[in-house]
């Protein structure tokens, strides 16, 4: 080794301070060489064995080109059939992939609020052909019996749907369905009939601005922190550019996770209002002369009482009954009899103050209720102005009738404490008036209040 120079060789130098193994390293002469080194103590000696690295890897070499050359020729040989395979296998999985997107775009339309997509009967034929024999065949038969199950659960699903949708828009009132926030999120038929616009036009606004349609809100109308603090909130009010009157009804809904909001129903009250007042009207006013009737009178009195006893007033019941009523029907009928009240009831109308009430009591009988006196000079005086209201002849059957009346005073409280009371006492005076020649009036003393509320009626 002495003519090798001392560095040129570095797995050499290794070798010489002791290094014992193999590695690789290049000679004096330029060569890649494997190299393995020994030590010999016994004899000092190194032993160093070498082998160029091209002679060592050329059967290696060999060996995998023949190793390629092999594997390309069963690749070649093989690509068919794992196409075939593949096909196969991928087949199957795409209907699976189909299948799923069909699923999900049903389950979307659904959950939409749009009637869900039937699935393809086509796809369902392919993956009952699917060999069930294997996982990929067990798994598509289990896609079947899913889809199946699916299919059915989305018919039931479109079924009430459907059913929901028809009661909604079957509801005889207009119905909005509103956001926490007082927004419309839907409108059922009637709705769109009422408020003539579209759901697109009204969907995400402000249910008053929807009703109010650009117009001023109503004073009286809630606010949102008004409906979402009680659970009902109900309302009768005028709708603008809508003629009548409208009942507006709130009430709280639950949606899910979370989206609570509220049910406005809008019903149109005109005709119920209308027959209301026709039925109290019927109850306190007389059907002929349409004047109030003795039930209406008796709460006016009681009224007139109690003003007078807070106001320190005098109140006056006018008993007045037309003289010789029963000539005129016995000699013109009945019909123009009442033909007479009618005139007579319109003529002492005219007579009265704006606070005043003038009721038919019976048959031929009038009332008449004065307010906020303060002399019996008061109601003297329109006792003189309804029976000069009489004098003119009333036209029946193109005949002129004369007819007059007889007048009997009761005045509260100097006459009488009650309601009842008074108009006996103011009975008692009139028939005192047709004693007297009749077309005249009397007041009632005060000494003759008792035995006046014990006279009978003639």
């Amino acid at each position: 080794l002495s003519f090798v120079p001392h560095g040129s060789n570095t797995f050499l130098s290794k070798a010489l301070r002791g290094f014992e193994g193999v590695g690789e390293t290049v000679n004096s002469q330029g060569l890649e060489m494997f190299v393995a080194a020994r030590q010999l103590p016994e004899f000092g000696w190194v032993a160093v064995a070498q082998l160029p690295v091209e002679e060592a890897l050329a059967g290696l070499n060999a060996m995998m080109r023949n190793l390629a050359l092999y594997a390309g020729a069963a690749l070649f040989c093989a690509l068919p059939l794992g196409v075939l395979l593949m096909r196969r296998i991928v087949h199957p999985l795409r209907s699976l992939e189909t299948l799923a997107q069909g699923i999900t775009r049903s389950l979307r339309s659904t959950t939409g609020g749009e009637m869900a997509r039937p699935l393809n009967p086509a796809l369902m034929a392919a993956l009952k052909r699917i060999d069930s024999g294997d996982e990929i065949g067990r798994l598509a038969q289990a896609f079947l019996r899913l889809s199946v199950r699916l299919r059915r659960t989305l018919d039931s699903l479109r079924g009430a749907a459907e059913d929901w949708e028809n009661t909604f828009n079957s509801v005889p009132e207009a119905l909005l369905v509103l956001d926490a926030f007082g927004r419309v999120r839907r409108m059922n038929a009637v709705a769109v009939e009422l408020l003539r616009r579209t759901p697109r036009d009204i969907c995400g606004h402000d249910w008053k601005d929807v009703l109010c349609a650009g117009h001023p809100v109503p004073a009286g109308w809630p606010d949102l922190a008004t409906l979402q603090s009680a659970a009902r909130n109900r309302m009768t009010t005028a709708i603008p550019q809508h003629g009548g009157m409208f009942e507006l009804s709130f009430s709280h809904t639950k949606g899910r996770k979370g989206r609570n909001g509220m049910l406005l129903v809008i019903t149109d009250v005109t005709e119920k209002l209308e027959h209301e007042a026709r039925i109290r009207d019927l109850a306190f006013h007389d059907p002929l002369t349409r004047l109030p009737n003795r039930l209406l009178l008796a709460d006016r009195l009681e009224q007139g009482m109690a003003t007078s006893n807070r106001n320190g007033s005098l109140m006056g019941v006018l008993f007045l009954d037309l003289d010789d009523f029963k000539s005129v029907n016995d000699t013109y009928g009945h019909e123009a009899g009442d033909e007479l009240l009618r005139q007579v009831a319109r003529r002492l109308g005219t007579c009265l103050r704006a606070n005043d009430t003038l009721a038919r009591y019976a048959g031929d009988e009038f009332v008449v209720l004065l307010l906020d006196l303060h002399s019996t000079e008061e109601a003297a005086g329109l006792a003189k102005r309804l029976l000069a209201s009489l004098h003119e002849p009333f036209a029946l059957r193109n005949e002129l009738v004369n007819v007059t009346g007889s007048i009997g005073i009761a005045m509260y409280p100097s006459d009488a404490g009650s309601a009842s009371q008074l108009l006996n006492c103011a009975d008692a005076a009139m028939y005192r008036a047709k004693g007297q020649g009749k077309n005249s009036f009397w007041f009632v003393e005060n000494v003759l209040a008792t035995l006046a509320d014990q006279m009978p009626r003639q």
